[in-house]
């Protein structure tokens, strides 16, 4: 395991709790014991067979080691849940709602998302700087999230093309891909609650050589559910 992970694993098991408490009613009829026992059952498979072999990829320097570190947890309910009837598909809507749920209360972030993207040109600019964070922090650390920055059009204001992903790339290495396709839906959620409307036609979960994240001016919001990777018809591909 390392350090990092070691050193902050009372930080991450603290964040397990607070993002999963939105359905702690849930977990504690799947599980049939009390949340706080249900959360300690999945931080010891997420510690002992996760968190061991998680890549590092620049720890509190990196936004990205949040999104790793959380979707990896999400993987540990559903690996854990399954052994008490937990399907796939509650897996998925549950995590679904939990991730709103958790958003929604972050009130302060998300009015402040919400207002930055209503300035697309502003957001490429910035945008621009965090690409080049995001290379020379994977020149560090391989394997960590990289991206590029496509030029914006009339239809698409802003595009980035996520080329490497560690989340993708742990579940394919570690035998956790059934949750990728719920896992990438969740953009669909995070984005509708920015207040825009995310149009994506490729991921890494379906096959694609990057995630593309579109988003397109004064378009309706895509629906959340069921997942779109899973939908080989899908409108918006």
């Amino acid at each position: 395991m390392h350090k990092y992970y070691k050193d902050n694993a009372l930080k991450i098991k603290e964040f397990m709790g607070e993002s999963l408490i939105y359905i702690s009613d849930d977990i504690e009829r799947i599980f049939k014991k009390p949340f706080n026992e249900a959360i300690d059952e999945i931080w010891e498979f997420y510690y002992n067979e996760i968190l061991e072999v998680l890549p590092y990829i620049g720890g509190d320097k990196v936004s990205g080691t949040f999104n790793l570190t959380g979707a990896t947890e999400q993987i540990a309910f559903g690996v854990v849940g399954k052994r008490y009837g937990m399907s796939l598909e509650e897996w998925g809507i549950l995590i679904q709602r939990a991730t709103e749920m958790y958003f929604k209360n972050q009130s302060g972030k998300l009015k402040l998302i919400k207002y930055a993207l209503k300035f697309p040109k502003l957001v490429n600019i910035v945008m621009k700087k965090t690409v080049e964070k995001n290379r020379k922090n994977a020149y560090e650390n391989p394997g960590s999230f990289e991206m590029d920055l496509i030029e914006p059009t009339e239809e698409f204001p802003l595009i980035m093309h996520y080329k490497v992903c560690p989340i993708y790339d742990f579940s394919k290495k570690h035998g956790y891909m059934e949750y990728m396709p719920y896992l990438c839906n969740l953009d669909y959620t995070l984005f509708k609650l920015f207040g825009v409307s995310l149009y994506r036609e490729k991921t890494r979960a379906d096959g694609d050589e990057y995630c593309d994240f579109k988003i397109k001016k004064d378009a309706p919001f895509p629906k959340v559910w069921p997942p779109h990777v899973l939908d080989k018809d899908d409108p918006l591909k």
